[in-house]
């Protein structure tokens, strides 16, 4: 056990060493399971709870995965192009911290900087300059910031807007069937099974019907 820890070590530097370069698709991958297992817990929690009936369970599930469904699908699409634009500023020079900044100045780039096909790192000079760690915590600040702003626009301004009109159109839908199952069900049109047939035949209904005479 002792001869793996060191190779186990090294592995885990690695990992750590991949995930503080790329600190945006961790946040939407750790953000992208969060999602999964709340709505997994709650589809659980329908299905075991007693007090509803098939009914409603399959109603609610249908619900809940589709409110799950809209939540990632738009959480990744709005912070995956986001960090994406940063990604790509930063590599072209647009966003870049103040030594970067410099050595583009000093090297005549900063006419390039922004522009299409542009790679900072592989400008003459930049590695001897010894400029790729500021690079590499830049991008990550970066990134995390622009998963960090995508997921508050998506999570707290578009998500619910979406889910709200999916929501409204499902529950519609499920009425509209309810009261179709209603009427062209004849157990519920007789006149006995009917809410407003019935109080004309309890004992209630018939004892103030003698009083009031």
């Amino acid at each position: 056990m002792s001869n793996m820890w060191p190779l186990i070590k090294k592995q885990l530097g690695k990992l750590a060493g991949a995930s503080s370069a790329k600190m945006g698709d961790i946040i939407i991958l750790t953000s992208i399971a969060g999602w999964l297992a709340s709505s997994a817990a709650q589809i659980i929690g329908i299905a075991l709870n007693k007090e509803y009936s098939h009914e409603q369970k399959k109603f609610m599930i249908a619900q809940e995965s589709a409110d799950a469904l809209t939540n990632i699908v738009l959480y990744f699409g709005v912070t995956k192009s986001l960090t994406a634009l940063s990604s790509h500023m930063v590599k072209t020079g647009k966003l870049a911290p103040r030594s970067i900044a410099d050595f583009l100045r000093r090297s005549n780039f900063s006419h390039l900087r922004g522009t299409f096909g542009f790679d900072v790192t592989k400008a003459p000079g930049f590695e001897e300059a010894g400029l790729r760690g500021a690079y590499n915590g830049f991008k990550c600040f970066t990134d995390a910031a622009a998963a960090t702003i995508g997921g508050i626009i998506s999570s707290n301004i578009i998500t619910p807007i979406v889910r709200n009109k999916i929501a409204s159109y499902r529950q519609n839908k499920y009425k509209e069937k309810q009261q179709l199952l209603t009427v062209n069900n004849p157990v519920n049109n007789a006149p006995a099974k009917t809410p407003y047939n019935m109080p004309r035949h309890t004992f209630d209904a018939y004892r103030n019907r003698v009083l009031s005479l």
